[in-house]
C-alpha cells in the first residue's frame, strides 16, 4: 500500500522455492523507508541470499546440530551483507542507504529454521491446528524502528529459531502485516486471520487461484486500513499431493 500511494518503489521483496530434493527455502527483505536505495538493498539481499541457502541446504532433511545451522544461516546473511555493501560502494553512498530487514527460512519435513534481523515474522500451524510465532519482529525503541542487515552489529542481532517436527503451514510476513496479523504486545498469531487464509490455501484448487485470491485479500479495505506499509506475505502448506 505505501509505494503505491507514495508513487515509489515497492520496498519489500520475498522468493520462495523448493530444492530439488524437496527441500523449502524462503528468503524476505523490507528495505528501510528512510533509506535512499533500499528496494536494491532488499533485492540485492534476497537474491543473494537464495543463492546461499540453495548452495547449503541441497539435501533432503535438515542434518547437523543447532549450532551448525545456526552458523550456515549466518555465512548466508553474512554474503547477503556484503554484496548489499558492494552495491552501495558502487553507487558512492553510505551502506545505510540500502538497509533492508532480512528474514531466511529452511523448512524440510523434520525441522524448520530461521535467521531472523529486523522485523516481521514467521507464524507456523502445527498439524494440530495449533499456531505459533516461531520468530516475533524486535523494534527499537519506537514501534517504526528495527534493525537492519546493514547495520555495524548486524550480526548479534540476528536472531535464531528452529521447530522439530513439520508444521502443516508456514507464513513469513514483512512488518506491513504485523497489526493484522499478531498481537503487537504478545507476539501471538491473530487465529481469525491465519486459519481462515490457511484453510482457503491448503484446499484451493490451484496455486494460481490461490495467489490470485490472497493477493485480493491484501489490496482489500480491510487489510489497507490497518497499514500505510508495504505487505509482503509468503505461504507453505505440506500437502500428500502436489498442487496444480
Amino acid at each position: 500500500t505505501s509505494h503505491k500511494k507514495r508513487g515509489v518503489p515497492c520496498q519489500d521483496v520475498g522468493e520462495v522455492q523448493f530444492t530439488p530434493q524437496g527441500m523449502l527455502i524462503v528468503a524476505v527483505a523490507d528495505g528501510a523507508g528512510s533509506a535512499l536505495h533500499s528496494e536494491l538493498g532488499a533485492s540485492i539481499a534476497v537474491d543473494a541470499a537464495m543463492l546461499g541457502l540453495a548452495e547449503r541446504f541441497s539435501t533432503e532433511e535438515l542434518v547437523g546440530t543447532e549450532h551448525d545451522t545456526r552458523e550456515l544461516l549466518r555465512d548466508v546473511a553474512r554474503e547477503a551483507r556484503q554484496q548489499v555493501i558492494n552495491a552501495a560502494h558502487k553507487l558512492d553512498v553510505e551502506k545505510g542507504q540500502l538497509a533492508c530487514t532480512l528474514i531466511l527460512c529452511v523448512a524440510s519435513r523434520t525441522r524448520v529454521v530461521v535467521l531472523h534481523i529486523g522485523d516481521g515474522a514467521v507464524v507456523i500451524r502445527m498439524v494440530d491446528g495449533g499456531l505459533q510465532t516461531l520468530s516475533a519482529p524486535v523494534n527499537g525503541e519506537y514501534f517504526n524502528e528495527t534493525h537492519f542487515l546493514t547495520d555495524d552489529t548486524f550480526d548479534a542481532c540476528g536472531r535464531f529459531s528452529a521447530c522439530f517436527g513439520l508444521p502443516q503451514e508456514i507464513a513469513v510476513i514483512t512488518d506491513g502485516l504485523e497489526l493484522t496479523a499478531i498481537d503487537i504486545k504478545t507476539y501471538v498469531p491473530f487465529a481469525p486471520f491465519f486459519n481462515p487464509l490457511m484453510d482457503f490455501f491448503r484446499d484451493a484448487e490451484s496455486s494460481d487461484f490461490a495467489r490470485m485470491e490472497i493477493e485480493a485479500l491484501l489490496q482489500s479495505p480491510r487489510v489497507a486500513e490497518r497499514t500505510s506499509d508495504d505487505l509482503t506475505l509468503i505461504l507453505a502448506s505440506w500437502m500428500r499431493e502436489p498442487m496444480p
